[in-house]
């Protein structure tokens, strides 16, 4: 029962103008879009999984992220909700596979061109190999930084109101 909207958009246009990435440019047309169809109030659900979000830890990680990058993409942020960031990619593709449910895969996804589908394609098999349980060892490591991060700001916050008190 509910409404489908899409929405086609040049990216590759988008990206020359705006002098970034096609795969920036992507994501900031989907999201500009969503807004849209959302308005004020509404919730934007994505079909962000855990294999995203275990990306998104290692992408951060060659940067040399600290506490706040390894937390993955939050479940919810603003009126964003995930409801899929549990579950794996292949999690998701086999329950549709099993329903007879058809889905899309973004071709930019099979592809190693951008750094994110050489860790999707290249790098977490490495590690699966090394441990076919990395997905939920990810899943701890990305709780745990969620809660240190959130430890470290409630001890920050407490240092400053001593300090405060101690200034008077």
């Amino acid at each position: 029962g509910l409404a489908f909207l899409s929405r086609r958009e040049d990216a590759a246009a988008w990206a020359r103008d705006h002098r970034c990435t096609v795969e920036e440019a992507g994501r900031e047309l989907r999201y500009r879009f969503f807004r849209e169809c959302a308005g004020e109030t509404g919730r934007i659900a994505t079909a962000h999984t855990l294999s995203d979000s275990m990306e998104t830890v290692l992408l951060n990680l060659t940067r040399g992220t600290g506490i706040k990058g390894l937390r993955g993409i939050p479940p919810v942020r603003g009126n964003i909700v995930r409801p899929l960031i549990t579950c794996t990619r292949r999690e998701v593709e086999d329950y549709c596979r099993e329903r007879g449910l058809s889905f899309v895969t973004d071709p930019t996804n099979l592809t190693s061109q951008y750094s994110r589908g050489r860790i999707r394609n290249q790098v977490i098999p490495q590690l699966e190999e090394l441990n076919p349980g990395l997905p939920a060892a990810m899943a701890r490591l990305m709780a745990r930084m969620e809660d240190q991060l959130a430890l470290t700001r409630e001890l920050a916050a407490a240092a400053r109101e001593e300090l405060a008190r101690g200034a008077k």
